[in-house]
């Protein structure tokens, strides 16, 4: 029997491990999440209002994002 952990988790990592990656740790550093290397980043547009939603992400005016 084989263990696949849930797209949302995987996809939260996924978002996280590149911002942090590419420092994006302010406002001033913030990132596209293309420029952030997260692949298809328009994908599961969900997954990421809920990290900005739960405050695990920050979003700029610009559409950027940070840590």
């Amino acid at each position: 029997m084989s263990f696949f952990p849930p797209v949302a988790l995987i996809r939260k990592k996924h978002i996280i491990k590149h911002l942090h990656k590419s420092r994006a740790f302010s406002p001033r550093t913030a990132k596209t999440l293309k420029d952030a290397g997260v692949l298809n980043p328009h994908s599961l547009a969900q997954i990421t209002e809920h990290l900005v939603f739960t405050g695990e992400i920050h979003r700029t005016p610009q559409g950027k994002y940070y840590i």
